[in-house]
C-alpha cells in the first residue's frame, strides 16, 4: 500500500492511497489541514488583571479551517 500526500498547506489537502499501484475506492481523500502555529495574538496586555475584563485579539485566519479553543491557566483554570 502506498500513501501520497501533496504539499502540506492550510486548507483542503488531497491524500492519495493506492494498493498494488491502483487507487483504492474513495481515493483521493480530501481533508482540511490547519497550522496552530499560524494563530496570532494581538493587543495582548503585558499584565492581566483579575476581576477585570482583559481584551485581546486572536487571529486564526492563516491557520486553516478548524476549531478554536481558549484556555486561561492560573490558580483557577478557565476553559472557553
Amino acid at each position: 500500500m502506498k500513501i501520497y500526500i501533496n504539499e502540506i498547506i492550510s486548507g483542503p489537502v488531497e491524500i492519495h492511497i493506492a494498493k498494488e499501484n491502483e487507487p483504492i475506492n474513495g481515493s483521493p481523500l480530501i481533508v482540511n489541514a490547519f497550522d496552530p502555529a499560524a494563530v496570532y495574538l494581538m493587543d495582548f496586555p503585558d499584565k492581566l488583571q483579575i476581576n477585570v475584563i482583559n481584551r485581546f485579539v486572536i487571529n486564526p485566519t492563516k491557520a486553516g479551517k478548524g476549531s478554536l479553543k481558549v484556555a486561561i491557566k492560573g490558580l483557577n483554570y478557565i476553559s472557553c
